[in-house]
């Protein structure tokens, strides 16, 4: 049986900070013998336990039960079975109303046994106030706590002894939240009940926003007030406001509350500390409770107000700013109206009519609610629902709904929830320092698709490095990453959301907030998956050059790729396989013509983790020891595959050919090896999956070698003979450009890569290229190049020649710098493409502006 350690999630005592800890550092903790389930999955096992009807009457526990939602006993499975983990990690809220009996009876079944339950309490005066806070903050309530009486879920003595009787032989451990949360020790204390144990290596902390925290005084009268005059979205609003820094005493009962709750608990609190022989429980049944504040007066000082709205509004996009919107009340929760929509009032009646439902207030200005759900079936309605859920942009983001014709707002709320879908824009989030922009110099655009550090992204940080010498550099990424903080450390100004943003409505809403702030004399798009933002650039009159750094055949739907050509002034191909590729598929593009322009080597952007750049100095040693040469024999033939582990890169096939090598040259000493990121089958059920049981059915183990990622690339290039390009589909890889420049030759598919052409070009054709997705002579061009040493020497020297000759990324820098300048002049001289426009304006499904 596998133990487990059972954190018990007491109200408002930091258990969603400490559960995504949990879920952030998952890796690290496996690595230590430490499992932990997703958290959705621990709720719903908790909530299986829950025995109490009216307790799973609730909605968040029927959500939690739902068929949508997978049972988490596979997961608990996952942690019994792999031989490397010696203790399960669980933690929820929901285990303070489960039935012990039946945690037990649900554990036992999969292996699993308590032996030591953890569970943070703290005064009931506090955690009532901040259960307050919360209703206020996130449930939209109004009314403030009036007779306070007792309640089970507050009673920690009750709740010890009920775990206690039903986990007679496990250890039970309660600490005071109060005091840790003081003394900043509450996650060190949970690290060491829960066994783990640091060895230098960083843990992820949770971004604040997530950790729940409470509210300031000020503010929560605000929300409060907000709530209670049907502006909920206002208080969304302050609230985000608040977790960017706004400090301020929070909220707490007044004296004569805190009395009450006092006389209810403290002396559970002592039977509690005398139970478990705890001094640091001790503080909890002293008598003499006093509150710290008033609570909620309502007399905010006029300073206190100003710092927060002028906080808030300089955070808020003007595009996010909306009209209040109507409620409905539920005793005292105030809600928005699910689909309804505003429409004109009658003139009133001449004779007395009854009083409206108080569940439909009728709104000030002479207007009235019609909750009828047929609203949310049309695009362009103003629904009342607008400020916590976009139709239009819903509908935009995700095609598959739209398709399927079904009412968006239920789909979000019954999948789209769960699928991790987003209900409404996310807000750009600011880095650099535009103040330091030059008034002498022109200001530019450069759109990132993602800020991952990966191939596109990676150009795009290279294009930032050299245009930041000659302009004021704006970056738009469409998803945050590391590139995109490197792209700020390089001195653009960047911008991008939260998380990945990937439509038309969104890239019009960005580019229309950023053209608000500044004059853009072009804008760079870099890469399809960037066009969102290329319709409103073109409404905008703002000059593109679009760089297409991925084959037409893998780009869907390929309307939006003539899309990305009428929109932009200028498309730019890396090579002529691609561009062919592209007039092959798409006929309306035959007969037009197009740059080719490779790019230059890459400098990669230093490893950033948050905000912080970090420096991993990896050595030669160490680089040796990631690729499993330690114990190699002198001599032995390396060869290097490099890439996201993923079906594009080929690196089944990479497996293939290494499959086929060793089966045909058995006598020789080669090793092969993958560098890149990805490659996880226990976690992963799909690619890599497959790839781990290919490599067992082929009796790969041991000559095959999955390093992950490595920072530095120079030693391990270094370290190898071959580079295998095994991809499907790779427009122009960095990596070869990479390997040419270390003097490693390599071998790539004809077709398959810009690659082959240039190659075929200078004359190594024969040698390099491989008939396309061609096993055999791929292995073949392999043997070749393993068994000649000379053969090698000469690549390395054509590879130099073709990297001096074709890849200078100054040079790629300048020629899309001149193209773009020469879109602007003939832009100024209406010799500009105007198609983008026409097709602009026929566009039907604009947002608002």
């Amino acid at each position: 049986m596998q133990p487990v350690t059972l954190h018990i999630g007491a109200p408002k005592t930091g258990s969603t900070f400490l559960q995504r800890w949990l879920e952030e550092n998952s890796a690290l903790l496996a690595a230590r013998g430490l499992h932990t389930l997703p958290l959705m999955l621990c709720h719903r096992l908790a909530v299986e336990c829950i025995r109490d009807p009216q307790r799973l009457a609730r909605e968040d526990a029927a959500h939690l039960l739902a068929p949508s939602l997978d049972p988490a006993a596979e997961a608990l499975r996952e942690g019994v079975t792999d031989g490397s983990l010696f203790r399960t990690v669980l933690s929820s809220e929901y285990f303070t109303d489960a039935d012990p009996a039946a945690v037990v009876a649900l554990l036992c079944e999969h292996g699993l046994v308590v032996d030591k339950i953890l569970c943070f309490v703290r005064r009931q005066d506090r955690a009532f106030a901040s259960g307050v806070n919360q209703s206020i903050k996130v449930a939209g309530r109004s009314q403030l706590p009036g007779r306070l009486r007792y309640r089970r879920g507050l009673d920690w003595h009750a709740l010890y002894k009920r775990w206690q009787s039903g986990f007679p032989e496990a250890e039970l451990v309660f600490r005071n939240y109060d005091k840790h949360t003081r003394e900043q020790t509450l996650l060190t204390v949970f690290k060491e009940e829960i066994g783990f144990v640091g060895d230098g290596v960083p843990d992820r902390l949770p971004q604040v926003a997530q950790s729940n925290p409470s509210l300031n005084t000020t503010l929560l009268e605000i929300c409060r007030l907000a709530n209670e005059r049907g502006h909920t979205e206002l208080g969304s609003f302050l609230v985000k406001a608040q977790l960017d820094g706004l400090d301020g005493p929070r909220y707490e009962l007044s004296q004569e509350q805190a009395t009450c709750l006092e006389e209810i608990y403290v002396e559970s609190n002592k039977a509690l500390a005398d139970a478990l022989g705890s001094h640091e429980l001790t503080e909890l049944g002293q008598p003499g409770w006093e509150s710290q504040g008033t609570g909620l007066s309502g007399e905010a000082s006029a300073e206190a107000l100003v710092d927060l709205l002028a906080h808030t509004v300089s955070r808020l996009p003007a595009a996010e700013i909306r009209p209040a919107h109507g409620i409905r009340r539920q005793k005292d929760r105030a809600e928005p109206c699910g689909a309804a929509v505003l429409e004109p009032a009658p003139s009133p009646a001449p004779t007395p009519v009854p009083a409206p439902s108080p569940l439909v207030p009728s709104p000030p200005g002479g207007w009235r609610l019609n909750l009828r759900p047929r609203a949310l079936a049309h695009r362009g309605i103003a629904l009342l629902l607008r400020p916590v859920f976009d139709t239009n942009y819903y509908l935009d983001t995700y095609p598959d709904v739209a398709k399927a014709g079904v009412n968006p707002w239920r789909h979000y709320l019954e999948n789209g929830s769960k699928e991790g879908r987003m209900r409404k824009p996310g807000r750009l989030v600011f880095s650099g320092n535009a103040r330091l922009f030059s008034a002498t110099r022109k200001t530019i655009l450069v759109v990132l698709h993602e800020g991952s550090r990966t191939g596109a992204p990676i150009i795009g940080y290279n294009l930032v490095l050299g245009l930041v010498k000659k302009y004021n550099v704006v970056v738009l990424s469409l998803a945050p990453g590391p590139v995109a903080e490197a792209c700020s450390l390089a001195g653009a100004y960047v911008a991008a959301p939260r998380r990945r943003t990937l439509s038309w409505w969104s890239g019009d809403l960005f580019v229309r907030q950023l053209a608000r702030s500044f004059s853009f004399t072009f804008a760079i798009v870099n890469a399809f998956g960037a066009r969102f933002t290329l319709r409103q650039l073109a409404r905008l009159k703002i000059p593109v050059v679009s760089l297409i750094h991925e084959f037409a055949g893998n780009i869907h739907p390929l309307s939006d790729f003539v899309k990305t050509v009428e929109w932009s002034a200028v498309t730019v191909f890396p090579s002529h396989v691609t561009r062919d590729n592209a007039q092959q598929l798409l006929p309306a593009l035959r007969g037009k013509e197009f740059p080719i322009i490779p790019q230059g080597r890459c400098l990669l952007p230093a490893r950033i983790h948050g905000e912080d750049l970090v420096d991993r100095v990896e050595s030669v040693e160490m680089v040796r020891t990631a690729l499993g040469l330690d114990a190699l024999a002198a001599g032995t033939i390396v060869v290097m595959g490099v890439g996201y582990v993923s079906y594009r890169k080929g690196v089944d096939l990479f497996l293939q050919v290494a499959s086929r090598f060793i089966h045909d040259c058995p006598d020789m000493a080669v090793h092969f090896v993958w560098v890149g990121d990805a490659y996880n089958p226990k976690s992963d059920g799909n690619y890599s999956a497959y790839l781990a049981d290919q490599i067992q059915r082929e009796a790969l183990e041991g000559r095959v070698h999955f390093a992950g990622e490595i920072l530095n690339m120079d030693a391990a290039y270094g370290q190898a003979d071959i580079l295998l390009l095994s991809s499907r589909l790779d427009p122009l890889p960095n990596v070869c450009i990479e390997a040419m420049s270390a003097g490693l030759p390599f071998i790539c598919f004809d077709n398959a890569s810009g690659f082959s052409d240039i190659l075929k070009r200078y004359g190594v054709g024969p040698e390099c290229v491989a008939r396309y997705l061609d096993i055999a002579d791929m292995t073949k061009k392999l043997g070749a190049l393993a068994l000649a040493p000379e053969r090698r020497q000469a690549m390395r020297s054509t590879g130099l020649r073709i990297v001096d000759e074709m890849f200078s990324m100054p040079v790629y820098v300048d020629r899309i710098e001149a193209l773009a300048l020469a879109t602007v002049a003939n832009s100024r001289t209406g010799d500009g493409p105007s198609k983008g426009m026409q097709a602009d304006d026929r566009t039907r499904d604009r947002p608002d502006g």
